[in-house]
């Protein structure tokens, strides 16, 4: 089982270099509801080429919290089966971490 977050989302849309959340048929991959809103946030973001401010930073790393803490649910209600935790945020993989998950793509 795969847990991907927005930016494991995005790097794939956006065909941004690095790593990718590696598929193969039959895998499972899941995530929260939390994707659809951070990258449709994202894809606004980017055609505006804006910069985010205070305040959305700190709405973002609430919603990362969210993402960890969906992960966390996720593994314990499939025990046995390995959850890999898929990001390319740097400060959702130290907190994935910090709480035991795998973390993949950073």
């Amino acid at each position: 089982m795969k847990y991907v977050d927005a930016s494991a989302v995005l790097r794939i849309l956006f065909a941004e270099p690095g790593p990718t959340v590696p598929l193969a048929a039959g895998d499972r991959v899941v995530s929260s509801r939390l994707v659809e809103i951070e990258s449709f946030r994202t894809v606004d973001r980017t055609r505006l080429l804006g910069v985010l401010d205070d305040e959305q930073t700190v709405t973002k790393r609430a919603l990362d919290a969210i993402h960890v803490a969906s992960a966390e649910i996720l593994a314990a209600e499939a025990p046995g089966e390995p959850l890999e935790f898929w990001t390319h945020d740097g400060r959702q993989a130290t907190a994935a971490r910090s709480r035991g998950l795998a973390v993949f793509g950073t």
